[in-house]
């Protein structure tokens, strides 16, 4: 049976019920995903990890861990230069968040 809402006759407590738990749902969701404790570093980036501000450690390729609320990570590009000294070829690696730092 198809039910006719009228002006008269719509239940907007139903609404705000419906509205009340999405609004609370997404937030939820979105603390999970700021506080998770699992990150991903890309090949050619390096995570610098901070803990409350201080470098603790560089965060190779792939997956790794942190304390969440505690310590912080901050992607950068990281660099690799060929340099020739007296007849031999060196790698030097070195992170810098400008390509124009290799200039």
């Amino acid at each position: 049976m198809v039910k006719i809402v009228t002006p008269g006759s719509f239940d907007s407590s139903k609404l705000k019920k419906i509205l009340i738990i999405s609004i609370v749902l997404i937030i939820v969701l979105s603390l999970l995903g700021r506080f998770s404790p699992l990150y991903s570093v890309e090949f050619g980036t390096v995570g610098v990890v901070s803990r409350f501000g201080r470098i603790e450690r560089l965060a190779s390729p792939g997956l790794n861990f942190r304390i969440p609320l505690i310590e912080k990570v901050f992607f950068t590009i990281l660099r690799k230069l060929f340099m020739k000294q007296q007849n031999s070829l060196k790698l030097v690696s070195f992170i810098t968040g400008n390509p124009a730092d290799l200039i």
